[in-house]
């Protein structure tokens, strides 16, 4: 698809404990609808006990220093930053692996560099809307 189209449709699917897939493809072209977005394919993936999913999109990326604060606001304005597809693998330990490509856009014609990939696992380390979309039991 992308590269007819120089896009890709945003989409997860969901695996349940039992191998069952559970596909999920929705645009979306403002922070309400992803939000919105985000909050149905959670309540999705609680009623049918997803323990693992992977998420695919374009992102905005911006490359910061360990001593950087993260912007207030949306990057989609902000100097430097880099249009990607982001994909994203995460399951009910928090482990999660990512790969992400940059779009180069040049006119009418969009095209990917070599995927980066990467490795992260605890809650401490994932942020974003569309990561923590799992139930997950919690000690007592």
């Amino acid at each position: 698809m992308f590269a007819a189209q120089g896009e890709v449709l945003p989409m997860f699917i969901g695996q349940t404990e039992d191998g069952t897939k559970i596909p999920v493809c929705t645009p979306f072209s403002n922070d309400a609808e992803k939000d919105a977005v985000a909050d149905v394919v959670r309540a999705l993936f609680a009623k049918h006990n997803v323990v693992r999913y992977v998420m695919l999109s374009e992102a905005w990326s911006l490359a910061l220093k360990p001593d950087d604060d993260l912007p207030d606001e949306s990057i989609k304005h902000i100097p430097g930053r880099k249009e990607v597809i982001h994909v994203m693998g995460e399951d009910v330990t928090w482990a999660c692996e990512m790969a992400v490509c940059n779009i180069v856009r040049e006119g009418k014609t969009a095209t990917l560099t070599e995927w980066k990939f990467s490795r992260q696992s605890g809650r401490e380390t994932l942020s974003g809307r569309f990561s923590g979309l799992l139930q997950r039991q919690t000690a007592h």
